[in-house]
């Protein structure tokens, strides 16, 4: 076993862990298991800067207190929840608020023949037997996953049959609220079976209170299967995010969309194993901090069999001593031949005090393959400003219009429709709001 990151006492861990435990849904197997993972979260302890994965995360949050779960207080102000949810979509939704599952406010009708969506805590109250597998391959995970298998409480489990397409996009909506000090627990399973295709929005949100959103994906994509996977990080300016995403792909594809606007520290992640020649993976990265914020994104492509592919594009915007950083790491397993795997990392710097890093890594023990990287960092070129305002532009546009060019390469990617006029609008109000000012 690995050895404690550091020396924090986590007893009050455990007594999160106790004071819940009789409330935690799924007995038997899984509360075996939530005391393992309890167990080994204890004895790894909470990551510092001196662990190379997480050296530009800010956990400091976690050091002070252990977040017990949030409460199930009264339902928000509706006002709050429609911030949240994207005009135009029609389709199936769920909304959590404090991390359990609104069906008052959720929407599950149309979900059409080979599609189940239904609240993870439902089918753990049921036996769950059908995810004691799934749940299992995360045992020898780290501290953090391991703190989520051991207090999850709630979260949505996706199933498509083979062949079948929904529709409409699902979306996903995260409210937290009135939730000082305290934690929110999710784990969410998507599975899509041979030939599946489906699209799925998450959006992230909340007030200004300080607690901790710790969110884990379980992804299983079977051959020909292609799912679109958008995360929209909006959460409160006091939050602390950390939602990550664990996928096992066969011959299949997984595109991944992300835009972080929120939280005063968040953690975006993807891993990616590769388990049958023919996978595919696009990940799209945009972070757009300020106001001291940190924003850190990593990925860890796990490239273990021949003739499969990757491209990672990065785009972070930093102002108001913002610190955002992306790790992208792809590792080609020898004997993976026919690799291809591309990373590219930009950021543009508003503010002399905001500090970017970025450190792509390629581990490769095959030898044919085509894998590349690059990285670039700087301020905004004087002559394109420049350029700009002489043809009529002050400078407060011109900086905007060369901000939202930067960023709005990843977005245009996006299928034409409410979810990519939601994201533009994102990074619109991003760059219209006080940190976009900044210099």
């Amino acid at each position: 076993m690995m050895a404690q990151h550091g020396v924090t006492d986590l007893s009050p861990y455990r007594a999160a862990y106790d004071a819940a435990r009789e409330t935690l849904p799924g007995g038997g197997w899984l509360a075996e298991r939530r005391t393992v993972a309890l167990n080994r979260f204890l004895a790894l302890g909470i990551p510092t800067a001196k662990a190379e994965e997480w050296r530009y995360a800010d956990l400091k949050p976690l050091r002070r207190t252990a977040f017990p779960h949030a409460e199930e207080t009264a339902p928000p102000d509706h006002q709050a929840l429609e911030r949240l949810m994207i005009k135009g979509l029609d389709g199936p939704r769920l909304v959590f608020v404090n991390g359990r599952l609104d069906r008052a406010r959720s929407r599950l009708a149309g979900l059409g023949p080979g599609v189940r969506l239904r609240s993870l805590r439902e089918v753990l109250l049921t036996g769950g037997q059908s995810l004691k597998d799934l749940i299992a391959d995360l045992e020898s995970a780290d501290a953090l996953a391991a703190l989520n298998t051991a207090m999850m409480r709630d979260g949505y489990v996706i199933e498509i049959a083979n062949g079948v397409t929904p529709t409409a996009p699902i979306e996903i909506v995260h409210l937290s609220h009135d939730a000082e000090d305290r934690g929110v627990h999710l784990r969410h399973i998507i599975r899509l079976g041979a030939g599946a295709r489906a699209e799925i929005v998450e959006t992230y949100g909340g007030d200004a209170s300080g607690y901790f959103l710790n969110a884990l994906s379980q992804i299983t994509l079977a051959d020909g299967a292609h799912l679109r996977l958008l995360r929209r990080q909006r959460e409160g300016a006091r939050a602390l995010h950390l939602a990550r995403s664990f996928a096992i792909l066969g011959a299949a594809r997984l595109d991944m969309h992300l835009l972080a606007t929120g939280a005063a520290s968040a953690r975006s992640e993807l891993r990616v194993e590769f388990t049958t020649e023919g996978g595919a993976v696009s990940f799209d990265a945009v972070q757009l901090a300020g106001a001291g914020q940190t924003l850190d994104c990593l990925s860890h492509l796990d490239h273990a069999v021949p003739g499969c592919g990757s491209v990672q594009r990065y785009r972070g915007v930093l102002a108001g001593g913002a610190r955002a950083s992306f790790s992208g790491k792809v590792s080609v397993a020898k004997g993976a031949q026919k690799t291809v795997a591309t990373q590219q990392a930009k950021s543009l710097l508003l503010d002399r005090r905001a500090e970017a890093n970025t450190r792509p890594e390629l581990e490769i023990y095959a030898d044919d393959v085509i894998c590349s990287h690059g990285a670039t960092m700087g301020a905004i070129d004087p002559a394109q400003l420049f350029y700009l305002m002489a043809r009529g532009l002050d400078e407060e546009a011109a900086r905007a219009l060369l901000v939202e060019a930067f960023v709005a390469e990843l977005i245009a990617d996006l299928p034409p429709g409410p979810i990519a006029d939601v994201c533009h609008a994102d990074a619109a109000a991003w760059l219209a709001g006080p940190t976009q000012g900044s210099r």
